[in-house]
């Protein structure tokens, strides 16, 4: 599946790259996993593409992506159109 299409505002989330329902860090493929960073989107949709995948996102933005992610000024809608844009 697409990032595109997983990623909801619902299912973001900053500072991890995977949170359980009660915001808790999880593992990325944990079934506990509700909520991902761009990154942790990346490895849950691409498995065993995630530095490709990770590499196509830092080219884009020019800086890396959990700094793009986690700061306090980048918004979901951002995240969105950027995911959009690169079609991933």
């Amino acid at each position: 599946m697409k990032i595109k299409k997983f990623l909801t505002k619902a299912r973001w989330c900053q500072g991890e790259w995977a949170k359980d329902k009660n915001g808790n860090y999880c593992a990325v493929l944990s079934r506990k996993a509700v909520k991902f960073c761009l990154m942790g989107a990346v490895a849950k949709c691409y498995p065993g593409r995630t530095l490709a995948i990770g590499a196509r996102l830092r080219d884009a933005l020019g800086m890396c992506v959990t700094t793009f992610n986690d700061s306090p000024l980048t918004t979901f809608k951002e995240v969105k159109a950027l995911v959009t844009r690169l079609d991933i």
